[in-house]
């Protein structure tokens, strides 16, 4: 957990040095598990966030804008009653923990002072936030009431004293350091004579140090023990850099402590509080965007299987129907034997004219000859017609396959909250997702905040060449059309990935005729063809055929959905997927 006791103490540190003596101006509480405080100081106004969430618990000073709901929640209401209007006294953390006290000096109702401490567990799914009376130890209430049914050992309830929670009989990072845990100075000449342990074992170091994440531990295995002293020289300095790391899809950990070693950081803050609320804020975002992908694609695939199982039925029908060659050739047998067949008969041995083969021919025995040959051909001509009839629904079918797939492709590329939600109107356009009565007037009433308006893309996906010509992507259907039927000139020169669902790419020519580039400048073909590979589903792939022509040659036909082109006297070239750096 990136919250460990070292993070804690630097945030601590932070929140000490920025908020002491500031006054509690007011309290929020947007979320079930989350409090905001604006706090008055010398230095200015500033808001401090805590989250007691179970799989995002954190503490820091925040920009961030949260919606407060109408009424405030219970806990809200008890601290505006204790603490709002307080001043902030002491800010610290509890030994080497994962603890964060504030004290308060507030005027009670007879305008005595008092003292009161909010206290922030920062535990995982066990962090909490508790408000205690300093005169006698006694809780008076907290965001997570625990009550004995879900903890025999300790209860967090009104009224209760106040119990840390139980120590796992470690020594703390600061006392292994030679710390002072007691708000002294720290006793730095202590600290060569530290504790000996094995740190070639991150394990070890955990199993004997408290307030050290697994990550931290195995840093220090890798770059020694004097990375910890440094980093509480820092700490103690306020001059300690915290980086946020990243796997290449999405933000994974925060540490004041360097772990470039087995993490690749993608930003440095000076504070860690910017860092944390860096952190969490994306963090946020990028779930919110993993859960909307997640419904939309769960909806649009069941969708999806509906017409691959109704595509298969109907290719079904029409193979069986394309087998009826030999109804009509029963109908023209029974036809040519008449004389030679009577009524009542089951079954009839008859002798095929084209191969003069022997052919056995059911019989409905309820039927005259003739009205048995009739039957054969209407079997015969409703099987035609099946083939006529089915045939055109298979091709609908197909281009609504074809969409949806284009659909989820643009899906699963889309890197911005706002890219889905432009997705998510599309399809609502199209009939595929449904929205609730309640909100269908005001979603067709309010102004579109998506990427298109005024027949153009708003920021779109540039590419920009050394000619000075741009390569522009469309990021969905929408786009698609608005590119390449709206934006695009004649000349402008169209890509595409072939029978591959992908984005529409224009290479704007200035003018200039598609034999010209081919001839002066084919690396902008092939580095247009490759945008286009890579934003398709054959990204992943190499040596990805796409299919090229002039925007003049794109038409769309009538009633198709959107994204859904036709296109002529189109050329191919294989390329690799590749992006340049795009302004």
């Amino acid at each position: 957990m990136a919250f460990d006791g070292i993070m804690t103490w630097a945030i601590s540190e932070e929140l000490s040095k920025q908020l002491t003596l500031g006054k509690i101006e007011k309290v929020y509480q947007p979320e079930s598990d989350s409090l905001i405080f604006v706090i008055h100081t010398k230095d200015g106004r500033f808001k401090l966030y805590a989250s007691a969430s179970g799989n995002a618990p954190h503490i820091c000073l925040t920009q961030r804008e949260f919606e407060n709901p109408q009424q405030p929640p219970i806990f809200c209401m008890i601290l505006r009653k204790h603490i709002q209007g307080g001043r902030i006294s002491r800010i610290a953390q509890k030994n080497s923990e994962r603890i964060i006290e504030i004290d308060f000096q507030v005027l009670d109702e007879l305008g005595f002072t008092v003292s009161k401490r909010l206290i922030f567990e920062v535990m995982g799914k066990h962090s909490n936030i508790i408000l205690i009376n300093l005169n006698d130890g006694r809780i008076i209430d907290s965001i997570k009431r625990i009550s004995i049914d879900v903890n025999r050992a300790r209860q967090i309830l009104p009224g209760l004293l106040y119990s840390y929670p139980p120590s796992q009989g470690k020594t703390g990072f600061k006392e292994f350091l030679g710390l002072s845990v007691n708000d002294e100075e720290s006793n730095h000449a202590d600290i060569d004579h530290a504790v000996s342990v094995n740190w070639d074992d991150a394990n070890d170091i955990m199993n004997k140090v408290g307030g050290i994440s697994p990550k931290v531990a195995e840093c220090i295995c890798k770059s020694g023990f004097n990375m910890l002293k440094d980093i509480a020289c820092q700490i103690e300095s306020m001059s300690a850099e915290t980086k946020v790391y990243s796997n290449g899809k999405k933000l994974i950990d925060f540490h004041v402590v360097s772990m470039d070693s087995i993490l690749s950081p993608i930003k440095s803050f000076n504070s860690p509080s910017a860092a944390i609320d860096y952190f969490f804020e994306h963090k946020k975002e990028t779930n919110s965007m993993q859960q909307a992908k997640s419904n939309i694609l769960k909806r649009i695939n069941s969708v999806r299987e509906k017409l691959g199982l109704k595509l298969q039925r109907m290719q079904e029908d029409v193979l069986k129907a394309k087998q009826s060659d030999h109804l009509r050739l029963y109908g023209e047998l029974l036809t040519a034997n008449l004389h030679n067949i009577k009524k009542g008969k089951k079954t009839v041995c008859i002798v095929n004219y084209y191969d003069n083969s022997k052919v056995d021919i059911k019989l409905d025995p309820r039927l005259s000859p003739s009205e048995n040959a009739q039957n054969y051909f209407k079997k015969y001509g409703k099987a035609m017609n099946t083939i006529k009839e089915k045939q055109p629904m298979i091709d609908s079918v197909n281009d609504e396959i074809l969409y949806i797939d284009t659909v989820i492709d643009h899906l699963n590329r889309a890197s911005e909250m706002r890219q889905i939600e432009d997705i998510k109107e599309e399809l609502i356009d199209e009939g595929y997702l449904r929205i609730r009565d309640s909100k269908r007037k005001s979603h067709k009433s309010k102004p579109s905040k998506g990427s298109i308006s005024n027949g153009k893309i708003n920021n779109p996906l540039v590419f920009d060449l050394d000619s000075g010509r741009r390569i522009i992507v469309g990021r969905n259907n929408k786009e698609n059309d608005v590119l390449s039927l709206k934006m695009a000139s004649k000349s402008d020169i169209w890509f595409h990935t072939k029978d591959i669902p992908g984005s529409h790419v224009v290479l704007q020519t200035q003018g200039v005729d598609l034999s010209v580039i081919e001839k002066d400048f084919p690396n902008e073909i092939k580095t247009a063809a490759s945008i286009a590979a890579y934003h398709s589903k054959g990204k992943s792939s190499e040596n990805v055929p796409v299919d090229y022509t002039e925007i003049k040659y794109v038409k769309k036909p009538n009633g198709a959905k959107p994204g859904m082109v036709i296109f002529k006297n189109n050329k191919t070239i294989w390329v690799t997927p590749y992006i340049p750096h795009h302004s």
